[in-house]
């Protein structure tokens, strides 16, 4: 007598995640010898909705970059670009893609095509020399977009002002010089029609994403926003402006209202709320959760959601009826928060009402070695939330690619000590 199998709301969306990662890469493997064109992105700044309208593959570095960090294989990436002559303090994402390209494009995950075209930005101040980089080994082109981002904290900048339409234009410029670019490169014309179509798929996939992001207010939390939140943040990226990541990303939310209705945790017993703040430490992933679910603790928050979902958070949504215009206007806002998000989060993201929002007991901290640009203000945040909102924090480093950064004894006894601290101060009134 057959019996049928009852999945968690967080295994299905897993399940399907996974799903479509292998969909992805076996298209990927395809695509040199279909003669497909394909182009290297990042996650912020990186018009996917416009490449859907050209047909183009998109791959996307970073995410390959942690996927060889995940799958224990990033050092020989990170060594062959050593020895190649990148400095030992480069960003190792960079090096695990650059690795990836000595070695022939081999990934863990599958054979990656040589790009047709560099698409880069200046959201991270490494995107640049990246894209440089990938012009010199693929003899690709690199198309770089320039979004401006805030010049004085006390200007208003929102839409209307004298200063955000003239840079709305600007972004607009050069999104129509990319439609050039991409009609030559792949010999097709430009359809307002069916970039319209793909705004529309994103916009379905964002207003779930914001409910995903807003359901972990529940208690007991539904995911856990450092690993299974990179799990979303890789459909968000690899399924935007198709119909299949607006389908999961209701599938996912609709799930998650099931899990809350039936008090499913992440975690059967729930003692602490934690909020994450930085990229994850993906070389030890597992271990380094563990770490904190062995104190029955669970992250429900983070910016690194909405920095690496590319700022698509908010009320931001594509206005389908001038599409090339609101993806310039998106484009420009969506940025500027991702921006927000990874460099000034201390005022802009950090604050009373998001704290008692997700009940949260206190903060983790995690520094990358190999990124100072993201690790820099952790110190000024973490000196903004003791002081103003007396929150426990905790100060880790280790790297986002680089196995070499890891010390495992010495996190674990700087997260014991936290807890220990953190048990004294929720559940026995003492500082």
């Amino acid at each position: 007598m057959s019996q049928t199998v009852q999945y968690s709301p967080l295994d299905k969306v897993r399940s399907e995640a996974r799903r479509s990662m292998e969909a992805w890469f076996a298209r990927l493997g395809q695509a040199e010898e279909k003669r497909e064109p394909v182009a290297n992105v990042f996650v912020m700044g990186n018009c996917l909705e416009l490449l859907q309208v050209f047909d183009v593959h998109m791959v996307f570095p970073e995410i390959l970059a942690l996927q060889t960090a995940v799958r224990k294989v990033s050092l020989d990436y990170i060594h062959a670009a050593e020895g190649w002559g990148m400095s030992t303090d480069a960003c190792n994402y960079v090096k695990a893609d650059v690795g990836m390209a000595l070695k022939g494009m081999q990934h863990p995950g599958g054979k990656i095509p040589k790009p047709s075209l560099a698409i880069g930005s200046n959201i991270c101040l490494v995107f640049t020399k990246w894209a440089e980089i990938w012009e010199r080994l693929h003899k690709c082109p690199a198309f770089i977009l320039d979004i401006p981002l805030g010049r004085a904290h006390s200007r208003p900048y929102v839409p209307g002002s004298s200063q955000y339409e003239a840079d709305k234009e600007y972004v607009l410029a050069q999104l129509w010089e990319l439609v050039e670019l991409l009609g030559k490169i792949t010999g097709k014309r430009f359809d307002p029609t069916k970039l319209a179509e793909a705004e529309a798929h994103t916009n379905r996939a964002m207003n779930a994403w914001r409910g995903i992001l807003e359901i972990n207010q529940n208690t007991p939390a539904l995911y856990d926003a450092l690993a299974d939140g990179v799990v979303l943040l890789g459909m968000i990226n690899i399924a935007r402006g198709t119909k299949e990541g607006a389908d999961f990303f209701e599938m996912a939310l609709e799930e998650f209202k099931r899990g809350a209705e039936q008090h499913y945790g992440v975690l059967p017993h729930e003692k602490f709320r934690l909020l994450f703040h930085g990229v994850a430490c993906y070389p030890a992933m597992r271990r380094f959760q563990a770490m904190f679910h062995g104190w029955n603790s669970v992250f429900v928050t983070s910016p690194y959601l909405t920095f690496a979902c590319g700022g698509f958070v908010g009320d931001f949504l594509f206005d389908t009826s001038k599409p090339m215009e609101s993806l310039a206007e998106l484009t420009l806002r969506c940025n500027h928060l991702a921006h927000q998000a990874m460099y000034f989060t201390d005022e802009f993201l950090f604050n009373r009402a998001l704290m008692e929002k997700f009940h949260i007991d206190g903060i983790v901290f995690h520094a990358v070695k190999s990124c100072r640009t993201v690790s820099t203000s952790h110190a000024n945040t973490r000196e903004f939330l003791s002081r103003h909102h007396r929150l426990p924090c905790l100060y880790l480093e280790s790297d986002h690619v680089d196995p070499r950064y890891f010390s495992e004894a010495q996190i674990k006894n700087r997260v014991d000590a936290f807890f220990e601290a953190l048990t004294q101060k929720k559940f026995h009134g003492r500082e």
